[in-house]
């Protein structure tokens, strides 16, 4: 959030977004911005929370 947050005021003050979907210019406004991070969010925790449940899984398997 804070790196969003830095990047859409300097992209502001300099012109220039190191991503063009953070771009609001190009990607269709704020809204779109910031829908694209919260997709982007979502995925790293989808992601992350699936791999936290694969390796409570394979952790609780009996050993052979």
């Amino acid at each position: 959030m804070i790196y969003l947050a830095y990047v859409l005021i300097r992209g502001s003050q300099v012109g220039w977004y190191p991503y063009p979907f953070l771009n609001p210019a190009r990607s269709g406004g704020y809204p779109s911005v910031v829908g694209y991070a919260a997709a982007i969010a979502a995925t790293f925790v989808f992601v992350g929370l699936t791999t936290i449940a694969v390796g409570n899984k394979l952790m609780s398997r009996p050993s052979r």
